[in-house]
């Protein structure tokens, strides 16, 4: 399968190119990696001046795309822009996985505990819906908990200010997305704190990365407490 032509991808290129001055002119470099099953993958992305062709920005790890606060404000404002997209609403998302691994096993209790806050909770699952759909239900969220997980990096959409709750297995090392909370001007909690976790016997780049995760809703309600008093 050819990244490239993943409508999600076509939509972040879309949007990048809205956010930058006009006279630029987008190169792309592709790479094939024969371990992921030739999928392509964006290696690279490189803007060059129109005229001079002098080189005014490359970000050479797809990983964390954004390397300033600057960059991120201006793609955010560029897909709200692009969507039409709007405050409405003010709720907490809990993104959860529909695959067999990176669950929250107690995930109705989760949903109760956050609800006794008088709170509206959402939990969605980004597989198979809309660049759209995403842009619009980041920006109305409050604050949000995922598990560690390549769907956070629609995070740079919410609102400055907003709070992203990452849960993330005690072993893993991973400050991708802490990292570009600070770009997004989000406030940024990990939670590494669990009463059990679920081994899944997948093969990925991180052996503690496909854990399902039993969360200390005690831990996490302290947590959401200290948000909601220090909007107050």
């Amino acid at each position: 399968m050819d990244m490239l032509n993943v409508p999600w991808i076509h939509e972040f290129i879309f949007t990048s190119l809205m956010a930058v001055n006009k006279s630029h002119i987008p190169f792309i470099r592709r790479s094939t990696v024969s371990t992921f099953e030739n999928v392509t993958i964006l290696d690279s992305v490189r803007f060059v001046d129109r005229i001079d062709f002098q080189v005014l920005s490359e970000v050479d790890d797809m990983l964390l795309p954004f390397s300033n606060r600057r960059e991120v404000d201006l793609f955010r404002r560029a897909a709200y822009a692009r969507y039409r997209s709007s405050k409405r609403n003010n709720w907490v998302t809990i993104l959860a996985r529909r695959t067999r691994c990176r669950r929250i096993m107690n995930l109705s209790e989760m949903k109760k505990m956050i609800r006794s806050f008088h709170r509206k909770v959402e939990v969605l699952s980004f597989e198979l819906t809309s660049f759209k759909y995403q842009v619009d239900t980041m920006r109305n969220t409050d604050i949000l908990i995922s598990i560690h997980g390549a769907a956070l990096v629609n995070i740079v959409f919410m609102q400055p200010g907003s709070t992203l709750i990452e849960l993330i297995h005690p072993l893993m090392r991973a400050p991708f997305y802490e990292l570009l909370s600070v770009f997004a001007s989000l406030r940024y909690v990990d939670v590494r704190n669990f009463t059990k976790i679920d081994e899944c016997s997948t093969v990925n780049w991180d052996p503690h990365l496909d854990t399902n995760l039993y969360v200390d809703l005690s831990i996490l309600h302290s947590i959401i407490l200290g948000m909601i008093w220090s909007c107050l």
